[in-house]
Order: structure tokens, then sequence, then C-alpha cells
């Protein structure tokens, strides 16, 4: 499995609201006459009534909404540059991973754009042997959670490799993350019996970011028989509900409760975890 880093734009066209919303603060009669109109018979109306008030609206309205996402994943315990012998095009490291965000926030700040949501897609801490000895203690664990952190992570999804690591690492993981306001999401994740604090206190269903006033949901979903792929501890711990049937209960969630404007679903469910 190869380090994977996209970076894409999402659209989000919110004009009917945001027009209705400025048109109810209009007290004016006769413009009042046009809340009830579709959006082309308002500019047609305006522009006949020559409301530059209103054409200005519109007009600013009308632009779609843009945020600039940078997603990765599989870092695989990777926290230390790759090896003369690797290959760099597809092995990445941390510290590789850092520089090449940091530099995409410089540009778009430089060009005036969106700030990035930087999403984490989850297998951070293992299998790579790395990765299991900084999360073999607690003070090497702060340590590295600190480092993942200064990237300026909105959300992060748990990945198998993170959940089938070495006794403790998961813990020491998400615990130490918490602390510095990391959300961990795993949406069908369930955890057995004697880990259950960990499941309920340490690990959300779902997370929520808005960025430049879009507001978006964060799914994490793994196959129901997951935990069979297992060859650490992960099996003792972990368990998985069905996807569809959480998908469906924290979908309606995030558009009712939560009110997102778009949900992003992280994906474990096509195969089995496979290293490297």
């Amino acid at each position: 499995m190869s380090f994977i880093f996209i970076l894409f734009s999402l659209f989000l066209n919110q004009e009917k609201n945001l027009i209705e919303d400025f048109l109810n603060k209009v007290t004016d009669p006769k413009i009042k006459q046009l809340q009830a109109e579709s959006l082309k018979e308002k500019t047609k109306k305006a522009k006949e009534n020559k409301s530059n008030k209103i054409l200005k609206a519109l007009e600013q309205e009308e632009k779609s909404k843009k945020v600039e996402i940078a997603y990765f994943s599989d870092l695989m315990g990777r926290f230390a540059p790759p090896g003369c012998q690797e290959d760099s095009r597809f092995t990445r490291s941390l510290l590789q991973l850092k520089i090449m965000i940091r530099r995409q926030r410089v540009r778009n700040r430089e060009k005036n754009l969106s700030p990035l949501l930087v999403l984490g897609g989850g297998n951070f801490i293992g299998p790579d042997a790395i990765g299991d000895f900084i999360f073999s203690n607690n003070s090497l664990a702060r340590w590295g959670v600190k480092l993942l952190e200064s990237i300026g992570l909105d959300a992060v999804a748990v990945g198998p490799e993170d959940l089938d690591t070495q006794e403790g690492n998961f813990d020491r993981y998400v615990s130490n993350g918490n602390k510095l306001k990391l959300k961990f999401a795993a949406t069908n994740l369930e955890c057995t019996k004697k880990y259950k604090k960990l499941c309920q206190e340490q690990i959300l269903p779902y997370t929520t970011i808005i960025k430049n006033g879009i507001k978006f949901g964060i799914l994490v979903l793994f196959s129901q028989d997951q935990s069979k792929y297992f060859t650490n501890t992960g099996g003792k711990k972990f368990q998985f509900a069905k996807p569809d049937k959480l998908y469906q209960k924290y979908y309606k969630i995030l558009k009712k409760k939560e009110k997102v404007d778009a949900i992003i679903l992280v994906s474990h469910l096509d195969r089995p975890p496979t290293y490297p």
C-alpha cells in the first residue's frame, strides 16, 4: 500500500439561501415582492428597477465558494525519510509530507485562496518499525503525535494499520492526540468489553469541520470482517458494525442535526490491509 497524497478542490454554490437571507432583511415593499421569484427573475427585476444594491448582492452571492482539500493516508509509521534503496516517488515520510503541505499553504496565501482543509486518511503509526518504536512508550508517543499535529490536521481518520499495532501503541496514539485536540473518527468501530472506554471517550463516530463558511461532515467506514485480517492485538480489541447501517444512521444526523453542506467518506471497505 503506497503513500497517498491528494489535493483537490470542492465547489459549493450557496447562492439561493444567501440571497434569500439578504432579501429578508430588506424592508422596501417593492423589493419584498422579489422574494418569491426565481433567481433569474430576481436578477431581471433588479435590472429593470436599476437597483444597484440588489444587483451587487446577487452578483456576489452567485459566486461559488471554493474549498481546497489536502488528503493523505498510508504513512505506515514512516516518521523518518526513506532510505537510499527506496523509491522516493512512492515512499514518503512525515517530514516530506509536512513540507508539501506547508508549501501548499504558502501558495494559497500568496494567491489569496481559501485555507486548506487537511484531512488524514489513517494508517499513520504502523507497521513500520520506526512507528512501532515511537509509540511504544508514552514519552515518545507525545513527541510523535506533536509532530503529526504540527502539520495542521483538521481531522484524522483511523486506519486498519493504526488499530493493528503492538500492544498499547494505538491507545497512546489517540490519548495523546486528544490532548492536542486532534479529532479521530471511525464510524463503525466497536471496542470489545475490556476496551469499551477507549471507543467511547477517545474516538468519534463522525466529526465536523467548517472551512470558508462551508460545513463538512467526515465519516470513516471499515468492512465488517476487518478484524479477521489483524495479526497483532487489533483482533482482540476491536469489532466492526455493519457499515451500511452506520452510514445511514450518521448520514441522517449530519444532514438533519449538524446541517452540513457536504459529507466526506473515508473508506477502508475496498480490501484487507497490505504492506508495503
